[in-house]
């Protein structure tokens, strides 16, 4: 289970930094601290009581104004903290359950559904201002959705997803355009792969709808990982000894977001249960190429 007072932490060893962002939403850097004392924190699996036995009182410490937009960009990625209330996550899993959208099952459950825009309900998610806000001050108020996914997993859909990135959007028709690559159709929406300058003006809004803590197969990332362009497989994993993994556990109504470039990995969970999550794709509308129009939005 997520602890009901940390809610993310992150370690800079080249200052023996840690930073904790406690559920409350407040930040703090502790500094002078071991990595060690990084390494049983983060395995903890009781995080409250450790930050009180063994970093609390003990390194110096500063309040951190909370600046999504600066982390977004230093990191690649930025935590909002109750997005939506449980009112709106319970709506939405009974949109995800009782609509007749396309998905992808196994052993009769769901861990997967494309094109999420075509519902009215998820359309109105995407235009609200709870994740307006988090976008327009990204890329602007011109920031539209583009894209949306839903995920889960259950025990019948519990693998492990790689270190990868991004790449893929949904177009409305396949055009020949130099730079723009791994044309595909999915669920009979094109799909390419544009140049990273396309990628690197896009944001992506991860929207959880359960709590999701270290066991069940939380989302990795590798912090800066998002200013290297389009990476071959050798440069992501080389990128394992260079940049160091995060673990982003969030709890139910929080939003992870994240630039689509950012690696990104997850593991399987060692308890099996849901992890939904919306993830919807931004970008400023007059992003693509002139003739080329975005599937949704």
């Amino acid at each position: 289970m997520p602890s009901s007072v940390i809610g993310h932490i992150a370690y800079r060893e080249s200052r023996s930094e840690l930073t904790i962002t406690f559920v409350s939403g407040k930040t703090y850097a502790y500094g002078l601290v071991p990595k060690r004392i990084y390494e049983d924190f983060r395995s903890s699996s009781a995080k409250g009581n450790f930050f009180n036995a063994h970093i609390r009182d003990r390194y110096p410490a500063r309040r951190m104004k909370s600046d999504p937009t600066h982390e977004l960009a230093a990191r690649g990625y930025a935590i909002a903290r109750r997005v939506i209330d449980s009112f709106l996550i319970i709506r939405l899993i009974e949109v995800l359950e009782g609509s007749e959208h396309r998905r992808s099952e196994r052993d009769g459950e769901t861990y997967g559904m494309r094109d999420l825009l075509a519902l009215e309900e998820i359309r109105q998610l995407a235009q609200s201002s709870a994740i307006m806000s988090l976008v327009h001050s990204v890329i602007g108020p011109e920031g539209r959705a583009v894209r949306g996914i839903f995920f889960d997993k259950t025990p019948a859909a519990n693998w492990p997803v790689q270190w990868h990135q991004d790449l893929s959007i949904a177009v409305t028709e396949k055009m020949d355009i130099e730079g723009w690559t791994g044309w595909s159709i999915k669920h009979g929406i094109p799909h390419v792969q544009p140049p990273a300058a396309i990628l690197e003006h896009m944001v992506s809004v991860r929207l959880h709808l359960d709590d999701c803590g270290p066991d069940n197969g939380p989302l990795k990332l590798r912090p800066g990982t998002h200013i290297r362009g389009r990476l071959s497989r050798e440069r992501i994993n080389e990128s394992a000894t260079e940049a160091p993994e995060e673990i982003c556990c969030l709890k139910a109504g929080d939003a992870l977001v994240m630039r689509p470039l950012l690696l990104h990995a997850s593991s399987p969970s060692r308890k099996p249960d849901h992890r939904r999550v919306i993830h919807l794709e931004f970008a400023p509308a007059d992003l693509l190429p002139p003739g080329l129009n975005w599937a949704f939005g």
